[in-house]
């Protein structure tokens, strides 16, 4: 095999593991990003997953080559230079709009990277990675980040995926306004969603939505939220005027002296008793509350709901984390599985006891409650 020759132009990273340079080829203005990677148990994986991906590479790839000496391996890819995310938005500047519309761009990017190896893509999600050039087009920096060598959890990716949405969207994720986006946030990070397509889409709907926030939105909100009272007022106000008209065609059809006065306690007494004997189920003239202890799915879903869920007897070795191992695939949806069955943060349930474990889709729905 033939060792490209390179002309290195600089070092973005150098430790023992990891060696990061910005080369050139020879007689060439083509630059390159080369990631040396000692040979070792936490590094075998990776590369034999690159070897895969660049053998079936896509004709335009950004992956150039993969090559070793001795017992170094190395990854080249093309090399951009152009303002990262850290650099433009690291402030948090620009709209809602604006962001969210280059976040959909840089993971619609991404998405075209998912079958390299896991290192390879939690490190594109990294914002100092993620390139916007001059006309907007998003460009990916391959310099593979050390923390996530010997990361083989797909779980993972999508933790990382959330940490993006968190860095372009902290004002909003920070805002009570923005619930829709706060979901898929919780969503992204509990690893609910099945493909980046999907999370895609669910952020392109959320623009969609964007105007219906500030002063004109809380004035919606808060109307909707009192709409049965308002009614109520409504409807009583109707009796009362209804009340005083009919005084009104008494005194002027018997055009008597005097005319009985009528007080308006009496009145609002009489108001209150007919909307008490009304069928109409519409008008309410109070609203019940409930409030319990009990596990939280009691709380969140309707007694009627049918849960497709399975009923799990926990066993005297069992976790939290092993159950949903088993269950899931994962330990990482404990956190969901323990608050849905109404269980304290780290606590483990008792042997004997019955778990209940849901689908990924009720989950979902819990958490964006």
């Amino acid at each position: 095999m033939t060792i490209p020759a390179y002309k290195y132009l600089g070092t973005f990273t150098d430790t023992p593991e990891l060696t990061i340079r910005a080369a050139s080829e020879e007689d060439s203005d083509h630059l390159l990003i080369v990631n040396r990677v000692t040979h070792s148990g936490k590094t075998k994986r990776l590369f034999r997953e690159l070897f895969f991906y660049s053998s079936e590479k896509p004709e335009h790839s950004d992956f150039v080559e993969l090559f070793n000496i001795d017992q170094d391996f190395f990854a080249v890819f093309k090399y951009y230079q152009a303002p990262s995310l850290t650099d433009l938005y690291g402030s948090g500047e620009g709209s809602t709009s604006t962001r969210l519309q280059v976040l959909i761009a840089a993971l619609l990017r991404v998405n075209g990277n998912l079958s390299m190896p896991h290192a390879v893509v939690c490190s594109l999600l990294q914002p100092q990675n993620i390139l916007v050039g001059d006309s907007g087009a998003i460009h990916l920096s391959y310099r593979l980040e050390s923390d996530f060598l010997d990361t083989h959890d797909q779980l993972m990716i999508w933790r990382q995926a959330a940490s993006l949405l968190q860095f372009m969207l902290k004002k909003e994720l920070s805002s009570s306004q923005y619930k829709q986006l706060k979901n898929i946030y919780k969503k992204c990070l509990a690893g609910l969603y099945s493909s980046f397509s999907e999370l895609i889409s669910d952020l392109k709907k959320s623009i969609e939505g964007l105007h219906e926030t500030g002063l004109f939105y809380s004035v919606k909100q808060s109307f909707l939220s009192r709409k049965a009272a308002l009614a109520q007022i409504t409807w009583l106000g109707s009796a009362v005027l209804l009340v005083f008209f009919a005084i009104y065609l008494v005194d002027t059809l018997s055009n008597a002296d005097t005319v009985p006065v009528i007080s308006i306690t009496d009145i609002g007494n009489i108001t209150y008793v007919a909307a008490q004997g009304e069928k109409d189920n519409s008008v309410k003239i109070s609203e019940s509350s409930s409030s319990g202890s009990g596990p939280a799915f009691l709380n969140n879903i309707s007694p009627d709901t049918k849960l497709n869920s399975e009923d799990y007897i926990v066993q005297p070795e069992d976790t939290l984390a092993s159950i949903c191992s088993k269950k899931y695939g994962a330990a990482a949806y404990e956190k969901p599985v323990a608050a849905f069955n109404g269980l304290a943060q780290g606590e483990n349930p008792e042997a004997g006891a019955i778990l209940r474990l849901p689908s990924k889709d009720q989950l979902s729905a819990f958490i964006a409650k």
